[in-house]
């Protein structure tokens, strides 16, 4: 999201509001992805029968 709004200027007409709404989201996805790397469950090992 960032490279678009910085590298890109997606943003540049948005207003000034817009700017922390940009800010609170990527807060809320970097903790999404801690709390997801933290929380990993682990994969049921089954053995079918042949």
């Amino acid at each position: 999201m960032s490279i678009g709004i910085i590298v890109l200027g997606e943003a540049a007409t948005a207003p000034l509001w817009a700017d922390f709404v940009f800010v609170a989201a990527g807060a809320i996805a970097v903790y999404g992805v801690i709390e997801l790397s933290r929380h990993q469950p682990t994969a049921a090992h089954t053995e079918s029968s042949a």
